[in-house]
């Protein structure tokens, strides 16, 4: 099968530069935050329409991939582990090249990858190598040679599992009663259990408190009840992973929204605040610490408060770079990969939100799939507008299904 009416449009944006953040925080100056009169979400709450339209890397506005330079916020301390955070923003200019994982080399392909017959350098008929990319369930290398970015370890083109995926939508994996029975719970009704639907399985489990399900909403409403993995996910070090978490802020607060390696705040921490729970609310992802190469984090304000969106968490030993995608919109992006101990995982601590859909990937997704996987998110939410006009899987209209990438059973 050949997915090429979403293929065309990665292929379309196969050469674009990716949103970099850029400049160096002086300590002093005047706040930046995004703004406008929004577009209506799949929970009802107000969305950031200067999200959904698409930037270059020498977009006017401060929010949207670069880093604040007029930031007040030197020096602050981080309430959920006492610690100052030292953070000078350093060049943010992205290694990402967001043509790997495609193998169109920009020639026109040879007159092999059009006889329907298995010859040249393909890696299924008329399809790979210098031909185009092959569809779901053809026959590949590589992640260039498959339409979805993805090649299994069975050699054949696939859409790649995450570790961990939390489907608000999925109300069947939602469990009102501790020894996780009964399911699904009624609207207001406490959650126990969560199942994962990822390759780990398992439960995520409540401790004293419990979350609310907001069936309204098809989602789990956090205030200080964290979720956490009952068994030790990943066991060690942890070098590639990408974590996908669409939620709606209901309150800012110095939240853990969610921990590769729970219940650690301190420097084994694997962590993001989405977003730091200060006035300057910057989305921040720390991978071992929170100083240093420790931390990335993005400018100030780069959302409006109390509203849903979809947040992207890179640390990808291949690419070699650690970076922060609001809406598809990639905020700030650093060279160097970490390789950090990571375990049990949890969501939601401290955290004032309704989380819809957490998803972890590990290995890290390739560019390509990456976009793939926002797609996958954005069409299942009716947030394709809130994606940059130049993502492969933007439409102007949320709900449009026209176009929408192959889905995870």
């Amino acid at each position: 099968m050949r997915l090429r009416v979403w293929w065309a449009a990665l292929a379309l944006v196969a050469g674009c530069a990716d949103f970099v953040g850029t400049g160096e925080d002086s300590g002093a100056g005047t706040d930046t935050s995004a703004s406008g009169s929004g577009t209506s979400g799949p929970s009802g709450t107000t969305n950031d329409p200067t999200q959904g339209t698409g930037t270059s890397a020498s977009s006017t506005d401060p929010t949207l991939g670069t880093t604040s330079t007029t930031d007040p916020t030197e020096g602050e301390t981080d309430p959920t582990v006492g610690e100052t955070d030292p953070t000078t923003d350093t060049d943010t200019t992205s290694t990402t090249d967001p043509t790997d994982g495609s193998s169109s080399s920009g020639e026109p392909p040879p007159p092999s990858c059009s006889n329907d017959m298995l010859d040249g350098d393909e890696t299924d008929v008329d399809c790979g190598g210098a031909c185009d990319p092959c569809g779901l369930g053809d026959d590949c290398q590589g992640a260039g040679d498959c339409e979805t970015g993805f090649c299994a370890d069975d050699s054949t083109c696939d859409l790649q599992d995450p570790t961990v995926w939390l489907d608000g939508l999925d109300a069947e994996t939602l469990y009102n009663d501790i020894e996780c029975n009964q399911s699904p719970p009624t609207p207001g009704q406490q959650v126990y259990c969560w199942d994962n639907k990822g390759s780990e399985g398992g439960f995520f489990v409540a401790g004293n408190d419990q979350p609310l399900y907001r069936e309204a909403l098809d989602g789990l409403e956090f205030d200080d009840n964290p979720l956490a993995s009952e068994a030790d996910i990943f066991g060690g070090n942890l070098g590639d992973v990408t974590v996908f978490l669409y939620q709606e802020e209901v309150a800012v607060r110095n939240s853990f929204d969610f921990n590769l390696n729970h219940p650690n705040e301190d420097s084994t921490r694997y962590s993001a605040h989405v977003p730091f729970g200060n006035p300057n609310r910057r989305l921040v992802w720390d991978i071992g610490g929170t100083s240093g190469a420790a931390r990335v984090r993005s400018g100030s304000n780069p959302f409006p408060e109390e509203t849903d969106h979809l947040f992207t968490f890179v640390n990808s030993a291949n690419e070699d770079v650690r970076a922060i995608r609001l809406d598809g919109n990639e905020l700030v992006s650093e060279g160097g990969a970490r390789n950090e101990s990571a375990g049990t995982v949890s969501i939601g601590s401290n955290a004032r939100s309704i989380v819809y859909e957490f998803r972890v990937y590990s290995p890290s997704p390739s560019p390509v799939h990456r976009a793939l996987i926002e797609g996958q998110m954005a069409c299942r939410w009716d947030i394709r507008n809130l994606l940059p006009m130049d993502h492969p899987f933007h439409a102007d209209e949320g709900g449009d299904d026209e176009g929408c990438p192959p889905t995870l059973e």
